[in-house]
């Protein structure tokens, strides 16, 4: 099962996540002992979208897609930016970093999912969660 969700590019359309989110769960009756994990991770990965990737442009949307295959929940965001070098990004966890304050949303979504994928140069992030 595959749902999809296209958003503009403002910090209101953060608001839709969860009721998507939500309403996917209900659907397939799935589990939600790590639904605020994905619930999280998805919101982290659009508001990165939205304000690194289209950077609050409205004329650029956001396309969020959730698909259910073998007990494994995707996550695709997709924005229309010009993505972004990720090997630039820095370790937050490193001393020198601490006190940095970017980066540490792909670190956070890279620690509660079970795989993170990044393509065409960070514009599509890939999220999977086993459920």
């Amino acid at each position: 099962m595959e749902k999809y969700l296209i958003i503009p590019s403002t910090r209101n359309s953060i608001s839709k996540l969860e009721l998507f989110l939500d309403n996917f769960f209900d659907e397939l009756k799935l589990n939600r002992d790590n639904f605020f994990h994905v619930l999280l991770s998805l919101c982290e990965s659009v508001n990165n979208s939205i304000s690194h990737g289209n950077k609050f442009s409205e004329d650029k949307n956001v396309i969020i897609t959730c698909s259910w295959e073998n007990d494994i929940l995707t996550l695709t965001v997709e924005d229309e930016g010009q993505g972004f070098d990720v090997n630039k990004l820095k370790n937050p966890t490193l001393p020198e970093n601490i006190f940095y304050e970017r980066g540490r949303g792909l670190f956070l979504i890279s620690k509660l999912a079970d795989e993170v994928n990044l393509f065409e140069k960070g514009r599509i992030i890939e999220i999977k969660f086993k459920i």
